[in-house]
């Protein structure tokens, strides 16, 4: 609450003019009279020592009077930003080498994707430390094993990006491997009991889909996400959204092309340049051999295998070279956060901040209870108060 004449207050020191006109019997009318002794010797009613409310009744219309020409106010800040944004787009791998067990999550052994997932989560909420969040830029999500999917569109919608990332499983997991196990074992059974060719064929292409899913398509992930990047930047312009500053696209993966029918990614990184858009790649996890969650063949209960994933480093350093990027390796947990906290000061968004302030006067309630209390007097001093002369 603020005033928008303050100095008016003064005026309140003159309120006690108001007692000294009642004091001074001077002032007030008269009777002459030989003697008043008997009428000063008895003892005034209630309704003569009442009269006091009128001069008090007075004082508080004129002290309202006085603060409502003050004008109070009360102040609603607005606040308009406006920014540019950064284009953020993850493409996050999600083959089968993504199960391997060589990270650690709050003390415990935990694979690759779960790690990723979680420090992804806190780069774009934010973790209340060192990762303040991405509340202005819009972030889509790609996975890709053998094949790229765009999951999640670049959005602003970030509590539905965050949901779809948690929901994302890396290939050939453990309930992967049960399902095709199943297949496997009702393929059997159902040759055994003579079942149809069609049949068969049904559980095999069921199966052949489930093991043919997994591989690292490195070069389509990236085309993919340059293509996402590129629509953003053309669809706000279309629309007259605000500008998108920069454009980047962060690919994880631990591993390197295995599909001899994907794009090349040192290929799809040179379109990056044309396009505006930075490529910074992270391999993650070591390359030395590690543990992995596999199924016993006899008893089909899980155990621990170590494995060895090869990783084209190489490639990586490569393809962030060609785009103007940079190249990092996270072999654990607090090396992932480090990375993502470099690319956060990298990636930064521009914003300006101008604020408005709209007044809304309140003098209002002021002057009703000025004109009540006046309204009140004159009525009082006419009929219970009523003094003759």
């Amino acid at each position: 609450m603020t005033l928008h004449s303050p100095w008016l207050l003064l005026a309140l020191l003159l309120l006690p003019l108001v007692w000294w006109r009642r004091a001074d019997r001077r002032r007030g009318p008269a009777i002459v009279f030989s003697d008043v002794s008997r009428v000063k010797a008895a003892r005034p009613g209630w309704r003569v020592r009442a009269r006091i409310a009128l001069n008090v009744l007075r004082t508080i219309a004129l002290a309202s009077l006085i603060v409502g020409l003050a004008r109070p106010q009360q102040g609603n800040e607005q606040t308009r930003i406006t920014s540019e944004g950064v284009a953020i787009q993850l493409v996050c791998d999600i083959s089968g080498s993504m199960n391997a067990l060589d990270f650690e999550l709050d003390g415990r052994r935990a694979d690759r994707l779960t790690v990723v997932k979680n420090v992804v989560s806190e780069f774009v909420k934010g973790d209340g430390d060192d990762l303040p969040g991405r509340p202005d830029d819009l972030i889509g999500l790609i996975t890709f094993a053998r094949y790229a999917d765009s999951v999640c569109p670049l959005t602003l919608d970030h509590a539905n990006l965050l949901k779809i990332l948690e929901r994302v499983r890396a290939k050939n997991d453990l309930e992967a491997q049960r399902t095709m196990r199943d297949l496997q074992l009702e393929y059997r059974r159902r040759q055994n009991s003579g079942a149809a060719e069609s049949e068969l064929r049904e559980i095999e292409a069921a199966y052949r889909l489930l093991a043919e899913e997994d591989g690292t398509a490195i070069g389509d992930a990236i085309g993919l996400g340059l293509e996402r990047l590129d629509q953003a930047t053309k669809g706000n312009e279309t629309i007259g959204k605000s500008p998108i500053k920069s454009k980047v696209l962060i690919l994880m993966t631990d591993g390197k092309q295995t599909v001899p029918d994907s794009l090349d990614p040192i290929e799809a990184a040179r379109l990056a340049k044309p396009l505006g858009v930075k490529i910074h790649t992270i391999s993650v996890g070591r390359s030395d051999q590690v543990l992995v969650r596999r199924l016993h063949p006899l008893t089909g209960e899980p155990e621990l295998r170590p494995t060895v994933f090869e990783v084209d480093e190489a490639v990586l350093e490569e393809v962030a070279k060609e785009s103007g990027g940079r190249f990092f390796r996270a072999t654990d947990t607090d090396s992932l956060k480090a990375i993502y906290k470099e690319i956060d000061r990298l990636e930064r968004t521009k914003t300006d901040e101008k604020r408005y302030m709209q007044y809304t006067e309140k003098a209002g309630p002021w002057l009703l209870a000025a004109f009540v209390c006046l309204a009140m007097e004159l009525a009082l001093a006419q009929t219970l108060f009523r003094s003759i002369p």
